[in-house]
């Protein structure tokens, strides 16, 4: 797919080559029959999408969230099918935790909602948890759900697959091809310019993850988000301890999610302060970017850790192999970007995945390609309209803060 021949013209281009992006290319192209041009400034689903920690539970916070979760699983057989290919999609099942009466309220109120569409869940007993998860500390006194077909896939295999069956379909990608402006005929966007040349279209996409409130500013949409730090680490192989067929884990108490990695276990927090960084000094290629002076950074880590240990005994004894950190965007009430921007004609944001890019792809990228051609999406997207802020600074450093605040009170989906 690299050096693509950069047409003059289409009807819709997509800015972003992440996950997001050859999502709605895909949906575009076999929902609609557009005519779709992708545009990659580095290789497609290798900067923030390949990083994911990729779990994709169904017990989500809005039936919108869990209905785009449902239309990725859907998504996945999809492509499957097309492509000829094993996603290894791992159907672990998802195991969750409840320690206090509110989180035991909305864990309660997602296993009713799941059960109202057919979704097999369980309730185990503290002994059945500690066969399913030999390294967690059984606790009678905490209320568990298990959705036995949850799972989660590989971000870069998913991202690939969208972009293969997007082409398939009769997409253009293009890779290392960057965007360097919007161009509008007063109101409407009429084409966008490139490294390679310019392309007239009728409709542009945003999907530019961490860095699209800079594509925004182009055009003159106010784009609500932040590049926030996430970041996971993955222990060393232990498969007695992480058998590679164990059960994910998601425990809103204990401020962690963990899941099986090549026989070592994945696992990230919910930091209480968490970090922003403002989106022109973030680099195309993120490996090994710092997200720069971090005052609370260790206290945070510390506190995680203690909450963590109350779960895991043995936390401290199992050695730390990888550590994986990488911007998310987030905006100020971790919801998502996606919809028009009211003053300007032909431009739809679809960025803000704020931690559930992955597992919301196949929805995501369906909604946002009604929206590209000016249907009507499968479900209620107002939560997510890109103006419910108002004319915000995207660059100013209180605004990114309050980004950054967003994923720190993250408690579900």
């Amino acid at each position: 797919m690299s050096g693509a021949v950069v047409p003059s013209t289409a009807d819709v281009v997509v800015i972003g080559g992440g996950i997001w992006g050859s999502a709605t290319a895909e949906a575009l192209c076999r929902y609609h029959g557009a005519d779709v041009v992708v545009l990659e400034r580095e290789s497609l689903s290798a900067a923030t999408t390949s990083r994911g920690a990729a779990l994709m539970p169904r017990a989500r916070s809005t039936a919108t969230l869990r209905a785009m979760v449902c239309e990725t699983y859907a998504a996945i057989e999809s492509l499957e099918a097309q492509l000829g290919e094993d996603l290894q999609l791992h159907r672990v099942g998802a195991l969750h935790i409840a320690t206090s009466e509110a989180t035991r309220a909305t864990q309660d109120a997602q296993v009713t909602a799941a059960r109202a569409e057919g979704d097999r869940v369980e309730h185990p007993d503290s002994d059945t948890v500690a066969a399913m998860v030999p390294w967690l500390r059984p606790d009678a006194d905490r209320a568990y759900a298990f959705f036995p077909d949850d799972g989660f896939i590989d971000p870069y295999k998913l991202g690939m697959a969208y972009a293969q069956a997007a082409r398939r379909h009769g997409a253009t990608l293009c890779q290392g091809v960057e965007v360097t402006g919007i161009l509008r005929a007063g109101r409407r966007v009429v084409g966008v310019e490139t490294t390679a040349g310019r392309i007239a279209c009728a409709t542009v996409v945003c999907a530019a993850g961490p860095w699209s409130a800079l594509v925004g500013l182009w055009s003159g949409a106010r784009l609500p988000l932040a590049p926030v730090r996430s970041h996971y680490w993955i222990t060393a192989p232990n498969e007695t301890l992480f058998p590679r067929d164990q059960v994910m884990v998601f425990a809103p108490d204990g401020r962690f999610y963990a899941r099986p990695e090549v026989g070592g276990l994945l696992y990230g927090f919910r930091d209480r302060v968490c970090v922003a960084a403002d989106p022109r000094d973030y680099p195309p290629d993120p490996s090994g970017f710092a997200f720069g002076h971090d005052d609370a950074g260790w206290e945070s880590l510390n506190d995680a850790l203690k909450g963590f240990r109350s779960f895991w005994d043995g936390l401290g004894d199992v050695p730390v192999a990888h550590y994986i950190a990488a911007a998310s965007a987030y905006t100020p009430d971790g919801q998502f970007v996606i919809g028009p921007w009211p003053e300007i004609e032909g431009f739809v944001a679809v960025t803000g995945c704020s931690g559930a890019g992955i597992a919301t792809s196949g929805g995501v990228g369906r909604a946002a390609a009604a929206l590209a051609v000016g249907a009507e999406p499968p479900w209620d997207l107002s939560a997510f309209r890109p103006d419910r802020f108002g004319a915000v600074d995207p660059l100013d450093r209180a605004f990114l803060d309050r980004c950054a605040a967003a994923r720190a009170n993250k408690r579900s989906g």
